[in-house]
C-alpha cells in the first residue's frame, strides 16, 4: 500500500555532510542464474548441516526473533563461504556507483518467516558503522509479497532485484507483514564504506538527528503502516 504523505521538512537534510550515495534506484536482474543458485547452495548445505548435527535447520544461523527472521553469516571456520566472485562482482559495482574504492562489503542471507518471529522491519538508519554505508538488498525467493520503502519512495521488487541505498543515510522500512506460517521472504544484504571516510566519521549528533528522523517515519509519517508492529514494539526492543 502506498500512503501519501505531504514533502519532508527540509530540517531533516540539514544535518547531512554531504547527499547520501549512491541515492537509491532499483537494480533489476542482478545476479546470474549460476550466482543466484551459488548462495542457494550454501544457505541449503548449511541447514542440511544442522539437521544432521543438530537436528534443527536453523542451528547454525543467527535468529533475530524480535524482527522475524533468520541470518547466515560468514563464518571463521570456513564452513559459511559465499562465492568470492559474487564479492568481487558486489564490490566492483559498488565502486562504479561511488566512484572511487570501497572496503571489502560484508554480506549475509537473511529468510524473513514466522518461525523466527513476526517479521518486521520498522523505520530505521543502520548504525553498525560511524561511516556512511553503503547499502543493497536483494530480493531472492519469496512466497509473499512485501513492499519496500527507502525514504518516501515504495520499491515493488521481483526476485533478483536489487535495491541500492545507503543504509546509514536513508530511512528504509517494510509496513505490517501478513506473513502466514508457510511463508518466507528471501534477501542478500550487502553494506560497505569507503575507504576515504576513515577519516570522516559520523558524529554523535549526527545519530541523534537520525534517531529522531526515523521515530518521525514511524510516528507520524508513515504511522498508519504499522499499526502490528508498533504494538509489538512496547513488548520488547527491536535489532534496529
Amino acid at each position: 500500500m502506498k500512503l501519501e504523505v505531504g514533502p519532508l521538512d527540509s530540517k531533516w537534510k540539514a544535518h547531512h555532510v554531504e547527499p547520501a550515495k549512491p541515492d537509491h534506484f532499483v537494480e533489476e536482474n542482478f545476479f546470474t542464474a549460476e550466482e543466484y543458485g551459488a548462495i542457494y547452495d550454501v544457505v541449503v548445505k548449511t541447514m542440511q548441516r544442522g539437521l544432521d548435527e543438530a537436528g534443527d535447520k536453523w542451528a547454525f544461523f543467527l535468529q533475530i526473533s524480535n524482527n522475524g527472521f533468520y541470518i547466515l553469516n560468514e563464518d571463521d571456520e570456513g564452513k559459511v563461504v559465499y562465492p568470492q566472485s559474487i564479492k568481487n562482482k558486489i564490490k566492483s559495482r559498488m565502486e562504479t556507483l561511488m566512484g572511487e574504492p570501497v572496503h571489502n562489503p560484508g554480506v549475509f542471507f537473511a529468510r524473513y518467516t514466522k518461525d523466527a518471529g513476526m517479521p518486521s522491519l520498522m523505520p530505521h538508519c543502520d548504525k553498525h558503522h560511524d561511516r556512511m554505508h553503503v547499502t543493497n538488498t536483494i530480493q531472492l525467493n519469496k512466497t509473499v509479497d512485501w513492499d519496500f520503502y527507502v525514504e518516501d519512495t515504495l520499491y515493488k521488487t521481483n526476485a533478483n532485484d536489487a535495491v541500492w541505498f545507503s543504509g546509514s543515510h536513508h530511512v528504509h522500512f517494510r509496513p505490517d507483514s501478513n506473513f502466514k506460517d508457510e511463508d518466507y521472504y528471501d534477501i542478500f544484504l550487502v553494506s560497505s564504506q569507503r575507504v576515504n571516510d576513515e577519516k570522516n566519521p559520523l558524529d554523535q549528533k549526527w545519530f541523534d538527528t537520525q534517531e529522531n528522523l526515523c521515530g518521525h517515519f514511524m510516528n507520524e509519517r508513515y504511522k498508519p503502516l504499522f499499526e502490528k508492529t508498533l504494538k509489538k514494539q512496547y513488548e520488547v526492543d527491536g535489532c534496529q
